[in-house]
């Protein structure tokens, strides 16, 4: 049984706030298979996690060149790690992911409006591949919590809702959050059913906050995670948005 590979959206450019990040999208010469427009609509839950190859990458020990580094000697034991029958050696605990919702799209293109006269002929794709890529379309995600793994007394990966203490380095891969991650973000420690980021949503969703928040209500009752009062008060409270939304755009 193989298992699938996540999909890439792209990765972080800058930040707005603690919570308020951009995103740029992958394009051809980032991925193999870049994402479609379907793949990082209006609502999508998304996660921000490095790769295991790039946390490897990170840890591993590196070498300074010195100039002076031929007329060296290597010792085949400078390397070597010897662990005494005393001590021992713990594996660190793996990292939450922290999960956001995107809440804006923009696209951004330097040749509109640049209509003067171009005295240089068309970049050749071969030789100047960057020139070609010029417009990027940029993602506004809004952090809502991390989705913690199963470890220690949590047989099951369960998620802790709310702003997240820790802050997303530039440059971190985002992925596209899979159904069954999107059902246990929406679980907690106890594996109960939990909406706790409601606040979150209205006030750093931007000016579609509230069209945000419908939608993901609406997702949230079809997944069908709350059960008897819990999920009729889901309900209720999807109708409310739905109808302050259409009472809005009356007024």
């Amino acid at each position: 049984m193989t298992k699938e590979i996540p999909l890439r959206l792209g990765k972080v450019v800058k930040s707005n706030s603690h919570c308020d990040y951009v995103v740029q999208l992958a394009d051809v010469m980032e991925v193999r298979t870049p994402p479609r427009p379907e793949d990082y609509g209006f609502g999508c839950f998304v996660k921000f996690q490095e790769t295991g190859e790039e946390a490897r990458a990170g840890g591993r020990r590196g070498t300074i060149d010195r100039p002076d580094a031929a007329f060296q000697t290597e010792d085949p034991l400078a390397e070597t790690q010897i662990t005494l029958p005393w001590e021992t050696r713990s594996t660190p605990a793996p990292a939450p992911t922290t999960v956001g919702i995107i809440y804006n799209s923009q696209l951004f293109n330097p040749q509109f409006l640049s209509n003067g006269p171009r005295l240089s002929s068309e970049p050749d794709p071969l030789f100047t591949p960057d020139l070609i890529q010029e417009t990027r379309t940029l993602l506004g995600v809004v952090l809502i919590g991390e989705l913690c793994p199963a470890i220690g007394a949590h047989p099951s990966p369960y998620g802790l809702q709310g702003i997240p203490r820790r802050v997303v380095p530039v440059n971190t891969p985002v992925y596209r959050l899979e159904p069954q991650e999107i059902h246990q973000f929406h679980r907690s420690s106890s594996q109960k059913p939990q909406f706790q980021y409601y606040n979150l949503l209205l006030r750093y969703g931007g000016g579609f906050a509230t069209h945000l928040t419908e939608q993901v209500l609406e997702e949230l009752v079809g997944l069908q995670l709350f059960q008897g009062a819990e999920q009729r008060a889901l309900e209720t409270l999807c109708r409310e948005m739905a109808w302050k939304n259409t009472m809005g755009t009356m007024g």
